[in-house]
This record gives structure tokens, sequence and C-alpha cells, in this order.
């Protein structure tokens, strides 16, 4: 794994299992890194269903190869 990889896969895993929400919210005011994770959203059209789409999404400084 590349150390970005590395880096992004450790801090989903501390935000998601355990950290504090206070602790959570200082460390991304200073995270300057990038983080991927997975996004759901609803397309929607007049006249049409909706459409449930699932992306990757970047959050912070991200690089478009990340």
């Amino acid at each position: 794994l590349s150390p970005v990889t590395l880096c992004c896969v450790t801090l989903a895993v501390w935000l998601c299992c355990g950290a504090h929400t206070e602790a959570s919210v200082l460390n991304l005011k200073r995270f300057i890194g990038c983080a991927v994770r997975e996004f759901t959203f609803q397309a929607r059209k007049p006249g049409c269903g909706g459409l449930h789409i699932t992306t990757d999404a970047c959050w912070g400084r991200c690089e478009t190869w990340e």
C-alpha cells in the first residue's frame, strides 16, 4: 500500500471506530491530507423515478488520482 492510502485507511478506521466526536472535529480541522469515502445520493428528475447512485468522494486536499 502507498503511504497516502495507508493514511486514508487509518484515518477512516480511527474516525469510525470509537473516536470521540470533539476530538474528531478538532483533528479534521487540522487534517491536511485526502480522505476518500463512499458517498450515496438519489438522483431525481421530474416525471422519472429516483436512481440511487453510489460513488467515491474525496474530502480535503486531494489530487485527481486519489
